[in-house]
């Protein structure tokens, strides 16, 4: 027998059959014995979060989600929100980042290998971006429009109609615009527009058929004067963006369906459209549904959840959709579930063609709330999942404070076999995504997401993850700039006079981005200590990664000491991740405590804007949206009612 059949046999005598708390369903986890197979196990949790990378990326016309983070929920009452940041990765291997504004206009980036902005691909105004794809040199945006109204210090926008648009990837012009579906009113009956508050939208490519299909919610008036809501699924030629039709009169798809749809989310298996979706009504639990070549297939509900009970508001069911990931026939879905549980717990199911499996719960934590997983491949055989943990106060179950909670993770092969167990993914604050975001994986095999609660109006945070055989991982001098200026002529002996009037800029350089400026500003005389409230040029360096300005800076003796709300420059770049920064900065650094709160937020150095609030910096909230917290629950507990 071989090394490798050895080593199998062995491995499989030791494998134990584990039952999945709760779910009815048997584990079987292989215990990795030395040699061959362990070489190809993938990393711990605790690993993989030790290797993660921040990267800091400047948001052309800042974001949706503005500068402030405090009191922001991961989730709302059977809602995602707002739409995050997506990145996504065309066959060739380019790769773009897909966000709204500060004003809600879509906007595309085209990015770099080392995920730096390479150009602005395209903007749509009055436009919300939802979803986009990208495939034979174009990208395909499924849209909102939207109708802006200010009120006092916000504006409040309402979205009444999805439209699907593409354009070239090489000059930005548009292939096609098509209207799907909206209505400002529902006055008569068939009115019919797009509900934003609990739908999640989607967009899908059958490459085979080459057709995309967009998924999401709807609101229909009926006959009986009611507005109610559901889901609405369509497709669309992929060379003309024309709407399918169906025998001929009518469109293909569906107008109504599970009623009520919560975060509709679908992908395409290769062979099908793969739906699911959270019912409270009709039906009521986890809705898992098919359909292919013009036809809509089976439904399944592999998690059924009880009628409401007297007096409880029937809308909030304790399944919560969290994402899907598909290939070959096969479809894996995460969702987090209370069904017959103490506490919300994540679970996975697996669809083979129409085939729908049962619940293999992978946690079992009966004081942790765990809350709307996510899923990406990692490597050729595994699956990670990742999601957010609450222990907050129960009265907050429904929109737990982001702030406050800790992500988690775990990896699992394609049958739901635990391979690293779950665990923390860094500490309380170190990692957060909301529950909009998206994974990505980018074409070496590195996954990751693009966190927007920055604090920052106009920055983003793209996290990266080290690749499956444990390398990969984002270059180290992912910011130094291609090119470097040319040191001065005897810069050893050169007393270079210090000129005021170059810090401001020297600063804005820094956060912007543009170390080649910052490098040439500081040989023409900006002060290497500059300081914009308590934030120092090294201490803006450190925090977004700026390895080759921060070594400049420790050049020109810049005071390491300095801190921002208790942080140093050397614990601002461990907490994020910038390893060479860490090295420049651990030997000459004194001061090794910090102050017990979370990472500062560095505030814009040219912003008028900025109000300091128990020593730390910020920017003062500008446009924002609210389009969740209070205002959500409010619209839930409307959902069904007559729209007048």
């Amino acid at each position: 027998m071989s090394i490798k059949g050895v080593v199998a046999l062995i491995s499989s005598c030791l494998a134990v059959a584990l039952l999945a708390p709760g779910s009815g369903q048997f584990q079987r986890l292989s215990i990795a014995s030395s040699g061959l197979e362990a070489q190809t196990r993938p990393p711990s949790i605790e690993k993989l979060a030790s290797g993660a990378r921040k990267i800091s990326l400047k948001a052309p016309g800042g974001h949706l989600m503005g500068g402030t983070t405090r009191g922001m929920s991961y989730t709302s009452a059977m809602s995602d929100g707002t739409p995050a940041p997506k990145l996504v990765v065309d066959p060739d291997g380019a790769i773009f980042l897909g966000y709204n504004d500060a004003d809600s206009n879509a906007r595309i980036l085209e990015l770099d290998g080392r995920l730096r902005v390479k150009r602005e691909v395209l903007r749509v105004k009055g436009k919300r971006l939802a979803d986009f794809i990208a495939v034979d040199d174009a990208l395909t945006l499924l849209l909102t429009e939207f109708d802006s109204e200010k009120k006092q210090n916000y504006v409040r926008r309402k979205h009444h109609t999805a439209h699907i648009e593409q354009y070239a990837i090489k000059n930005g012009r548009a292939n096609f615009r098509t209207r799907i579906v909206g209505t400002r009113e529902y006055k008569k009956e068939g009115d019919q527009g797009i509900d934003t508050t609990f739908g999640t939208f989607s967009i899908a490519y059958d490459e085979d058929n080459e057709v995309f299909a967009t998924y999401f919610s709807t609101y229909r008036r009926w006959d009986d004067g009611v507005t109610h809501q559901s889901e609405y699924l369509a497709t669309f030629d992929a060379d003309d963006g024309k709407r399918r039709m169906q025998d001929g009169n009518r469109p293909e798809g569906f107008t109504w369906n599970v009623s009520h749809s919560f975060r509709p989310r679908f992908v395409h298996d290769g062979e099908r459209y793969v739906m699911a979706t959270v019912g409270d009504a009709y039906p009521r639990g986890l809705v898992v549904q098919f359909f292919a070549q013009g036809e809509s297939g089976g439904r399944e509900l592999p998690i059924k959840v009880p009628k409401a009970k007297p007096g409880e508001t029937y809308q909030y069911v304790p399944v919560t959709t969290g994402d899907l990931y598909a290939r070959d026939n096969n479809t894996w879905i995460v969702v987090d579930s209370a069904v017959g549980r103490s506490s919300n717990d994540i679970a996975l199911i697996r669809a083979q063609g129409e085939k729908v499996g049962k619940p293999i719960f992978l946690t079992n934590t009966p004081r942790v709330r765990e809350r709307v997983p996510r899923i990406q491949p990692y490597g050729e055989d595994h699956l990670l999942v990742l999601w957010m943990n609450d222990q907050g106060p129960a009265k907050r179950k429904w929109h737990p404070e982001l702030s406050k909670m800790a992500m988690q993770g775990a990896v699992i092969d394609e049958a739901g076999r635990v391979i690293s167990k779950p665990a923390a993914f860094g500490k309380i604050g170190q990692f957060q995504m909301r529950s909009a975001a998206r994974m990505f994986r980018l074409s070496d095999g590195r996954a990751g997401w693009i966190n927007d609660a920055t604090g920052i109006e106009d920055q983003l945070e793209i996290v990266v993850l080290p690749g499956p055989g444990g390398g990969g991982t984002v270059d180290p001098d992912e910011n130094e700039p291609d090119e470097k200026p040319e040191p001065p002529e005897s810069e050893e002996n050169e007393t270079i006079k210090i000129d005021p009037k170059l810090n401001q800029p020297l600063l804005a350089a820094i956060y912007d981005g543009e170390d080649r400026t910052a490098l040439s500003l500081l040989q023409r005389g900006a002060d290497p200590n500059a300081k914009f409230g308590q934030w120092t040029a090294l201490l803006y360096a450190a925090y977004f990664g700026r390895t080759s300005v921060v070594e400049e800076l420790v050049r020109r003796k810049a005071n390491p000491n300095a801190t921002v709300s208790g942080w140093t420059a050397l614990r601002l770049a461990e907490s994020r991740g910038h390893d060479r920064i860490v090295e420049t900065l651990r030997p000459i650094t004194q001061i090794n405590s910090r102050a017990f709160g979370r990472e500062a937020a560095p505030a814009r150095p040219t912003d008028s804007r900025v109000r300091t609030r128990g020593g730390r910096v910020n920017i003062a909230p500008n446009r924002l949206e609210r389009s969740g917290g209070a205002n959500s629950r409010a619209k839930l507990r409307e959902l069904g009612k007559p729209k007048q």
